[in-house]
């Protein structure tokens, strides 16, 4: 009976001379196969401080087409995977050799930060035959959200096979189609309506919608979840409480993140100075009142840009029509029928522009007078603004006396 020669050569090499205390030898061995397969060889010596015993392994291939293993898949990405469910794929390992058994299999993750997530099982056992398959099933079951990376290292007697294995828990990913909207001056029925879409993998939770101070969500088809691929919507309605621009954020709540909205609505109103051309003017000259008004808004125009004035008692506003810078538009001047009450009226601010009028007032009564007004505009009217005059004149009046001439007559 023909015995196969194991292709084991060697020996104790270096260390046949003896080790002395804490020095160390080199054993070497060779291993040249002559023909194809596995090959085990216990390797023994003696020494006097007891036996030596080296487990000696080599495997080969025979070169003819058909020998070896086959492994398939040598990769697995199991995509995205709700948190909690379970996905198994399978891997199989085919014997081609048509006698030589493939024979020591280990197993072994390979992981900077090795998963729970990842399981397996195989049919494979300690030994498969010629011709023979198997199978290693490998489990997924996500228990976080995010990305995940491992490789399951098979190890047997025709080599190492590394399978790379990626999965995902899978997550919800609620987008606004309108991250910001703008609904501008308030309206009874004016609403906008705000969609959201969940662009991710998994189901979301929604607890609520959460209105804002100056914006009110008047409807919603939003549901206790919203599944991956669906949207929901939510109505808005501005509903400030007085006049401004208001800038504020509604928000989807949601089991994980929330999805805030930026709503804006409302225009700033006008901003108003007032000042007179110089502090102090003698009585019955003449002075200007000059009226600056400011749009502090960045992209709205302001429109019907005025101003309803009472003069006090001691200034009198003259004939003639106002002066304004180009910025104004064309604005017109109504006076009141007292000479001190006057509209100024149409007058028209784009954005982040300032205009400036002036009218021509003339000191009719000596004394320190104060004059105050607001703006008005579309968006509401401006904080009160206010400037001082002093009226003087040159000297005191002169006395007036009356003479009464008398007759005297002679005796008396």
């Amino acid at each position: 009976m023909y015995k196969r020669q194991v292709p084991f050569t060697g020996g104790l090499g270096q260390c046949a001379n003896g080790l002395p205390p804490g020095a160390s030898c080199h054993m070497t061995f060779d291993f040249v196969p002559q023909t194809a397969g596995v090959f085990v060889k216990t390797w023994t010596a003696q020494s006097d401080a007891g036996p030596i015993t080296i487990e000696l392994q080599g495997r080969t291939y025979s070169g003819i087409a058909g020998t070896g293993q086959g492994v398939t898949p040598r990769a697995i990405d199991f995509g995205p995977v709700r948190l909690g469910e379970v996905v198994r794929q399978k891997i199989t390992f085919q014997n081609f050799d048509p006698s030589i058994p493939i024979v020591n299999w280990e197993y072994s993750w390979l992981s900077d930060d090795p998963s729970p997530n990842f399981d397996y099982t195989t049919t494979c056992g300690e030994s498969l035959p010629g011709l023979g398959t198997c199978e290693v099933t490998v489990s997924y079951r996500p228990r976080h959200f995010g990305l995940e990376f491992i490789v399951l290292q098979v190890l047997n007697s025709q080599g190492i096979v590394d399978i790379d294995l990626w999965g995902q828990g899978a997550s919800a990913d609620i987008i606004a189609d309108s991250p910001a909207i703008d609904l501008g001056m308030p309206a009874d029925d004016t609403e906008q309506v705000v969609r959201f879409t969940n662009l991710g993998h998994g189901p979301a939770d929604i607890l609520g919608l959460q209105s804002a101070p100056s914006f009110a969500i008047t409807d919603s088809d939003c549901g206790a979840e919203l599944a991956a691929g669906q949207s929901c919507t939510a109505a808005v309605r501005f509903e400030p409480n007085g006049y401004g621009r208001r800038d504020e954020t509604i928000t989807l709540l949601t089991g994980a993140e929330a999805v805030p909205v930026r709503v804006l609505g409302g225009l700033m109103t006008p901003q108003l100075t007032v000042a007179f051309a110089a502090s102090s003017v003698k009585l019955l000259e003449m002075t200007r009142l000059r009226l600056t008004f400011i749009n502090t808004n960045t992209a709205q125009a302001l429109f019907d840009v005025g101003l309803n004035g009472q003069l006090p008692d001691g200034l009198a506003l003259v004939d003639g029509p106002p002066e304004f810078t180009p910025a104004c538009g064309s604005p017109t001047l109504t006076r009141g029928p007292d000479g001190n009450a006057f509209a100024l009226n149409q007058a028209t601010l784009a954005a982040g522009q300032t205009c400036v009028i002036e009218l021509a007032v003339q000191a009719v009564l000596s004394g320190a007078w104060q004059f105050d007004g607001a703006a008005e505009s579309h968006a509401g009217p401006s904080a009160s603004a206010g400037a001082n005059l002093v009226v003087t004149v040159d000297e005191e009046e002169p006395l007036i006396r009356f003479y009464i001439p008398t007759v005297i007559k002679p005796g008396g």
